[in-house]
């Protein structure tokens, strides 16, 4: 039981990760953007 809630805790990590991280690129693309 404690392996599947590692592995349930690690994907609902995994996907607020892949949730978060275009907005965190698009946001330093923003401020550190040349143009």
């Amino acid at each position: 039981m404690s392996r599947l809630h590692r592995i349930a805790a690690w994907c609902l990590f995994a996907s607020l990760l892949a949730v978060a991280t275009p907005a965190s690129a698009q946001n330093v693309a923003d401020n550190y953007s040349p143009v």
